[in-house]
């Protein structure tokens, strides 16, 4: 279970944080209500039982409503994303990626500050190893405004900040390859907008 909550990114992140909550209360309840005494009976207060049940309850009620009504879920905007220049890329080639901003959901009206993209890169020959020593130099742009680059490999999860923005936002994207005679394609594997 645990490999597959690695695998899904930042949604997996998610899910682990919440059930292990569930977990750590439950394993509070079983340790107060089964605590054995020195003649070997279990014995609890029925007062303190009642304190012991409402305080876990009270905090899983707590992570509810924030699940429920604060927290915003993750929006996959992958096949709203727009890559211009992805085709036939040599080594310092750039592309850019533009998230949606027409439509239902755009990058203004999703109350999202952050993009989890991963970017792939394809290389369309038969043979030679251009994917693998590849690097991605992937820089946000928020509203015309360059946000921090971060340095990713093919399939790997790039976390972006798009805080602040009011109208659109995107990527560049450059290729650093070690071979210089390699050509490859770049395609958007995912893209998630999260808080």
């Amino acid at each position: 279970m645990g490999i597959l909550l690695l695998t899904m990114g930042t949604k997996g992140a998610e899910i682990s944080q919440t059930l292990s909550l569930m977990v750590g209360v439950v394993g509070c309840l079983l340790t107060f209500y089964f605590r054995q005494s020195e003649t070997g009976t279990i014995t609890l207060r029925p007062r303190r039982r009642w304190i012991l049940s409402a305080v876990p309850l009270v905090i899983l009620g707590m992570a509810a409503g924030w699940w429920f009504f604060i927290h915003k879920p993750d929006i996959n905007v992958t096949d709203l994303v727009a890559v211009t220049g992805g085709n036939g890329m040599h080594d310092k080639s750039e592309a850019w990626v533009a998230l949606p901003t027409e439509g239902d959901i755009t990058v203004a009206n999703s109350g999202r500050d952050r993009l989890a993209l991963i970017l792939r890169l394809v290389n369309p020959a038969k043979v030679g190893n251009c994917v693998g020593p590849a690097t991605l130099n992937v820089a946000p742009i928020v509203d015309g405004k360059w946000g921090i680059p971060v340095t990713v490999s093919s399939g790997e999860e790039a976390r972006l900040s798009l805080a602040g923005v009011e109208r659109r936002a995107g990527a560049r994207v450059i290729v650093n390859m070690t071979d210089l005679a390699c050509v490859v394609d770049l395609t958007v594997a995912e893209a998630i907008l999260y808080n």
